[in-house]
């Protein structure tokens, strides 16, 4: 079994869109994982699985999720391993002189790279990023709503994505190892 975790895009995020840990949990379960948990308030779930398809995972989340919740949900899948990777491969772990607090935003799938060079010329001096496996790391500024980052521009490149901070995605990679 295989542990992953699953970020949920515009989950309980204002005041639509909202669900209860134990409706992420029962629609998770009632899709065949296991071991299912939630972490944060944020829409993010750890669960097991003996299935490597994560185009599958996927697909068994978000049925389980509109079925559940009576609208569609976007689920970012990634396993512990690449979790992990993330999380020690992120550049931006010892810089100092910002106000704002690293990010990692989650992409569905890989850079082919074209968009990759795209990207990089939509980042800023200001607003730095940089692609570790298929997600972007963000070290802004300051504060996320103060960015100069086009981000319409850069939906445009890479599709939909969620963001979560540096230290949510260290905590919830630490997540899956215990929940084991």
């Amino acid at each position: 079994m295989t542990r992953y975790a699953a970020l949920l895009r515009g989950m309980n995020v204002g005041k639509h869109r909202r669900a209860s840990s134990a409706q992420l949990c029962d629609a998770f379960r009632s899709a065949g994982f296991t071991g299912v948990a939630t972490f944060r308030t944020a829409g993010n779930v750890v669960f097991s699985t003996s299935m490597r398809s994560e185009a599958k995972i996927r697909h068994l989340a978000e049925g389980a999720l509109e079925t559940a919740l009576g609208h569609d949900v976007t689920v970012f899948v990634r396993s512990e391993r690449e979790l992990r990777a993330l999380v020690d491969g992120f550049p931006f772990r010892d810089e100092t002189g910002s106000r704002g607090k690293p990010q990692v935003v989650f992409l569905l799938a890989p850079l082919d790279a074209a968009k990759q060079r795209t990207l990089a010329a939509l980042a800023t001096d200001a607003d730095r990023l940089q692609l570790v496996g298929r997600d972007i790391c963000w070290w802004p500024k300051g504060s996320i709503l103060d960015t100069g980052l086009d981000w319409n521009a850069i939906a445009k490149v890479v599709g939909p994505t969620t963001t979560q901070t540096f230290g949510t995605v260290e905590l919830l990679a630490e997540k899956l190892v215990e929940e084991r």
